[in-house]
């Protein structure tokens, strides 16, 4: 079964609006914007505009660290799954470096050496019988 074709589980829904809250909260907080707006510009009184001046660097501090904090967590989700495979990957190179070691050991063996091993054993055991 292909990981597109899948069936989405609790688990999947969750992330999808863990990750969609705050772009929704950003959405809430820009339509406060609006109101807050429009009492500054009809606000007679300066200590009212200073006020709502105030409240609208708050708003506007809000939005940015709430995009901030959601395509770090985005970011961070798809860092996630990078890293799962870069791992994987690294496993992968690290057992066929174990088997490039493996075979240099046999590479190193002797053959002319072993077959003439073999025959002085064979030889001391024909004088030995």
């Amino acid at each position: 079964m292909n990981k597109i074709d899948r069936i989405l589980s609790f688990g999947d829904y969750s992330s999808i609006l863990v990750a969609a809250l705050p772009f929704v909260l950003v959405a809430v907080v820009e339509a406060a914007k609006i109101p807050v707006a429009t009492a500054l510009m009809y606000a007679k009184h300066f200590w009212w505009r200073v006020l709502f001046f105030i409240g609208l660097v708050l708003l506007s501090t809000i939005t940015f660290e709430t995009m901030l904090n959601g395509f770090e967590r985005n970011f961070s989700s798809l860092n996630i799954t990078i890293d799962e495979k870069k791992n994987g990957s690294l496993l992968l190179q690290d057992k066929v470096d174990v088997l490039e070691n493996r075979k240099e050991k046999i590479n190193i063996i002797n053959l002319q050496q072993v077959d003439n091993d073999y025959r002085i054993n064979v030889q001391t055991a024909n004088n030995a019988y």
